[in-house]
């Protein structure tokens, strides 16, 4: 299988406990996810995924004035997991 895919969200983070600082910065990336479903039993699939993306700009996740994680302009991922259909 394939489709596309549009993932979004914050991230977030918390300097230590003395002076506490917080930061946020929002992220967004689009690409393709493809993949195999292999149909175990009748209710039961085993399936398998890849997914690349690519961020049209870089978040920066910055905390007292230091950038702490700024996100990858391209990114993959990998997934197991078990479908069950009632």
């Amino acid at each position: 299988f394939g489709c596309g895919v549009v993932e979004m969200g914050a991230l977030s983070a918390t300097s230590d406990a003395r002076s506490p600082q917080t930061g946020t910065a929002l992220h967004f990336a689009a690409g393709v996810r493809a993949g195999v479903e292999w149909q175990a039993w009748e209710h039961l699939a085993l399936r398998a995924s890849g997914d690349a993306l690519f961020a049209p700009w870089r978040a920066a996740l910055r905390v007292e004035g230091s950038s702490h994680f700024t996100t990858p302009i391209v990114a993959g991922a990998f997934g197991a997991g078990i479908v069950a259909s009632f």
